[in-house]
């Protein structure tokens, strides 16, 4: 299985690493592919490899990709199995991109916006048990993915569909609930 994390890498910090190494010591054999636009092997490549390799992690293990534009990016959601989301600092467009591409986005609630705008995405898309509460739980929701080539494929065929149909993406419907919403707000300061 290869997990990969296309966020910015300042996202990720000690519980973090500790919680995606756990994930891949439980999953044999898996890879973990990080990939950011500016992700430059020399400066911010040696504090996570360091990161991973200080939580026990063997080095050949984390993939470090730099420098990539948006479309290479997205073609790299090809060789991904399962995304993780970064906590407490979620994912936001790198969540809906990893979707669009048939990707799952595996993550653990937090508690603030910033660590349930993941949960948000995924929850909108149908797939709510993709965010757990612990670490502990996101191991066992990994490896049971990672085990299931056949849901993994289906998600594959279709999450883009399910992702465009679901409210993320209805601009229009969008558009009325916060019209309506600011009808509201300017109703009651009249």
């Amino acid at each position: 299985v290869r997990f990969g994390c296309f966020n910015n890498p300042c996202k990720i910090n000690l519980d973090v690493v500790r919680s995606w190494v756990a994930v891949l010591q439980a999953c044999e054999g898996s890879t973990l592919q990080l990939q950011y636009p500016s992700l430059i092997p020399e400066r911010s490549g040696r504090r996570l490899r360091g990161m991973f390799e200080d939580a026990g992690l063997a080095p050949e293990r984390v993939l470090l990709v730099d420098g990539t534009d948006r479309l290479d990016a997205m073609r790299s959601y090809n060789h991904i199995d399962i995304a993780l989301d970064p906590s407490p600092v979620n994912g936001g467009m790198t969540t809906i991109e990893a979707m669009w591409m048939g990707v799952p986005v595996l993550g653990i609630r937090g508690d603030r916006f910033a660590s349930r705008i993941g949960e948000s995405f995924v929850t909108a898309v149908g797939h709510p048990e993709w965010v757990v509460d612990t670490p502990q739980e996101l191991v066992a929701l990994a490896q049971r993915l990672g085990a299931d080539t056949d849901v993994r494929l289906r998600w594959r065929q279709t999450l883009r569909q399910d992702l465009l149909a679901s409210e993320l993406l209805d601009a229009s419907g969008l558009a009325a609930a916060s019209l309506e919403v600011f009808e509201r707000l300017v109703e009651g300061k009249q």
